[in-house]
């Protein structure tokens, strides 16, 4: 809100020191006083209350390093009394707590716990300041905000309300908040108030005065007015925004000039005794740059301050005329600030916004830890530095990633990744994903959601890392299928060796294999057979279960065929010896694009069909397969290259052929295994090239 700022001097045009004095309730960790001092170098917090405790111990270290001025800490804003500051502060701020109004809560309002507006209310009313300055989360306008804004009006303020994003002021986020200005109409200061309606110059680097415009002119748009904050009217989040001046102009618009009243010294008037005695006026006028006779309230073209004429600290970098921003922080911004504010915090301070979003497409890393209720988020900049944490609910997670501007979100490859991934491509962002075997040495110590969201933004800077591709709808239901069809198995199996355990405790063994079922069936329906009649009724119920069991089975592998020959890509695979419809569709279903792997070599590896190397020192170890990668397709391979082996031991191999000569030398095993390598490096050859299988013993005969 430039419009409410001051030179650095701390006077405006034909006044004296102008020093304003404020009470901040519900502080946290200082940013509305640290901004209200950047903005208004003769502003001074004389009070906090702040219950937190890491809070409040970040507001002493603000003061530790002069970054904010040194002030009482309270602790309980129910119990304070705010009687004894009336007429001794100028301004009441409040960050009053967000919670029972965030869409990030529960939304419980005033039944909230954490409610503290009516005590914020009560020491408003108690210390009847000139101006309250209050600051909480934008859906506070649709909820609680009436009750504020008819709690200011029945006090006898004057209202406007903004909403700002931290976007406006260079931060790489959105951070919608809304800002309310309160001014009591009718009361007397000696010098603040003049900034509401007074124009006042700057100075630029040439010497020459560059008038400000009056705030009416440079208004872009009506913000929300007293009548429209009864209301709850939430038009200023859909209207264009006028880069912070909506509650600089609304206080111009409504506030009649008052009467102005002589100079009186700080230790004594309105600003109470105790504050500042004739010690403590000079302290602050030199803390300000200005001389001790500064005081007369006379008429000046310019400001002037203890530098020399024509020096305007923060001004003097600064050219502001009507409809035209200041760049900010100019250079040598902290030359220009107040020695006290030279220590601020890098973070603290405002960058500018273009470059600032010019980053956050580029940069921005999101960490996202999954879970099914639960979501905790990790953002950092692309050097490393962390930008947010936060935990939010399933809807407020995809309604969080709607409102972001483009970035690179990583997960781990769990359960509903893919949704997710898929999901935030369509709000644009750049989804990727991460095996979770590769997030885990990222993790620094103990194991918990915001170190898993770390760890999965520190794995996904490397530059060699591996990401899984993202899958379809189309391939995930495929999978469905597939997965149905093997649980399904997995159920016959033991249905079969449970009924062949039972058979066993009366002496009836039964051979392994589902081909062997008729004879289980045979002993059962024998009535001769010494088996006791519940349990022989309980088994024929288990044989009925399998019967069952086998016609879903067969309904889809029959389903399956069918999507097998539909497909180009699964037809093409199924000319290889040893695949057939399932295999070919595992593979079109589980594995990633041909094009992600180098060659068929890096395939295979990925399938776990290569040996586990335990290398060093020059020498190559080399143990057993690794059987580190998708298991179905290895599987699938492995018994199609099991099928091969057997038919080739019946007929014979071609002689001269590879085959051959593995299976004269190796056992049929580790042939199989071998041959399953194979397969797969040529499935990748052939998947790449778009070709059918040709066999390598035809074209050597050839």
């Amino acid at each position: 809100m430039h419009d409410l700022a001051l030179p650095s001097s701390g006077r405006v045009s034909g006044t004296a020191d102008a020093c304003l004095f404020g009470l901040s309730l519900c502080s946290g960790a200082g940013g509305l006083d640290l901004g209200l001092t950047i903005a208004m170098p003769g502003y001074r917090t004389v009070g906090h209350i702040e219950r937190e405790t890491y809070a409040a111990a970040t507001l002493v270290a603000r003061m530790e390093d002069a970054a904010l001025d040194r002030a009482p800490v309270w602790d309980d804003v129910a119990t304070f009394d705010g009687r004894p500051w009336r007429g001794a502060v100028d301004i009441v701020t409040a960050g009053y707590p967000c919670q029972p109004f965030s869409v990030a809560g529960k939304r419980r309002g005033a039944d909230d716990p954490r409610h503290l507006w009516p005590h914020v209310a009560r020491i408003i009313g108690e210390v009847e300041p000139p101006f309250v300055f209050l600051e909480n989360v934008a859906h506070h306008l649709r909820l609680g905000f009436p009750e504020v804004a008819s709690g200011l009006v029945g006090m006898g303020y004057r209202l406007a309300a903004g909403l700002f994003t931290a976007a406006e002021v260079g931060a790489p986020h959105k951070r919608e908040r809304l800002f309310i200005l309160a001014i009591r109409e009718g009361d007397e200061l000696a010098d603040p108030t003049r900034l509401l309606w007074d124009s006042f110059e700057w100075r630029k680097p040439d010497g020459d005065a560059a008038p400000l415009a009056d705030a009416e002119s440079q208004r872009q748009r009506e913000p929300a007015d007293e009548a429209d904050a009864l209301a709850g009217s939430g038009q200023a989040r859909d209207e264009p925004r006028d880069d912070g001046r909506d509650v600089a102009d609304a206080a111009v618009r409504q506030l009649s000039q008052p009467g102005r009243r002589s100079e009186t010294p700080e230790g004594s008037g309105r600003h109470g005794a105790g504050l500042a005695d004739a010690d403590g006026q000079r302290r602050v006028q030199a803390e300000r740059g200005q001389s001790q006779d500064s005081g007369s309230d006379k008429r000046q073209p310019h400001v002037d301050d203890a530098d020399g004429a024509g020096s305007q600290g923060r001004g003097d970098d600064i050219g502001e005329h009507a409809g035209q921003r200041p760049a900010w922080p100019p250079d040598g911004v902290d030359a220009a600030l107040p020695r006290r504010q030279r220590h601020v915090p890098h973070s603290w301070c405002l960058v500018p916004r273009e470059e600032k979003e010019a980053s956050m497409e580029k940069g921005i890393i999101v960490g996202v830890d999954l879970a099914k209720h639960s979501f905790q988020l990790h953002g950092s900049s692309a050097d490393g530095t962390v930008l947010f944490r936060k935990k939010l609910s399933r809807p407020q997670f995809h309604r969080f990633m709607s409102e972001q501007p483009r970035c690179s979100v990583v997960m781990e490859a769990c359960g509903g990744a893919h949704f997710w991934a898929r999901e935030l491509g369509r709000l644009g962002h750049d989804a990727r994903l991460i095996s979770a075997r590769y997030v885990k040495p990222f993790i620094k110590r103990q194991k918990n959601d915001a170190a898993d969201a770390e760890a999965i933004v520190e794995a996904a800077t490397r530059p060699t890392m591996r990401f899984v591709e993202v899958k379809s709808a189309e391939q995930q239901a495929r999978a469905v299928v597939f997965r149905t069809r093997e649980q399904l198995l997995k159920q016959r199996t033991e249905l079969v060796n449970a009924l062949r355990s039972h058979l066993y405790e009366f002496g009836y063994v039964a051979p392994q294999g589902i081909h062997n079922l008729p004879r289980i069936a045979k002993i059962l329906d024998d009535k001769n057979t010494d088996i006791p009649s519940l349990a022989r009724e309980t088994c024929c119920d288990l044989l009925s279960q399998i019967s069952e069991q086998t016609t879903r089975i067969n309904a889809l592998t029959k389903r399956m065929g069918e999507l097998a020959r539909t497909a180009d890509t699964t037809r093409r695979l199924q000319t290889m010896p040893g695949i057939g419809p399932i295999g070919a569709l595992a593979i079109e279903t589980f594995a990633p694009p041909m094009e992600t792997f180098g060659c068929g070599r890096n395939f295979a590896a990925w399938l776990g069909l290569v040996p586990r190397q335990n290398s060093t020192g020059g020498k190559q170890r080399l143990g057993r397969t690794s059987k580190m990668g998708q298991q179905d397709i290895r599987r699938l391979l492995i018994i199609g290259a099991m099928a091969v082996v057997r038919w080739t031991s019946q007929k014979g191999a071609r002689p001269g052929t590879w085959l051959a000569r593995m299976l004269a030398t190796k056992p049929r095993m580790l042939v199989a295994v071998a041959l399953a390598n194979k397969m797969a490096r040529g499935i990748w050859a052939m998947l790449t090239r778009n070709e059918d299988y040709r066999d390598p013993g035809q074209l050597m005969a050839a």
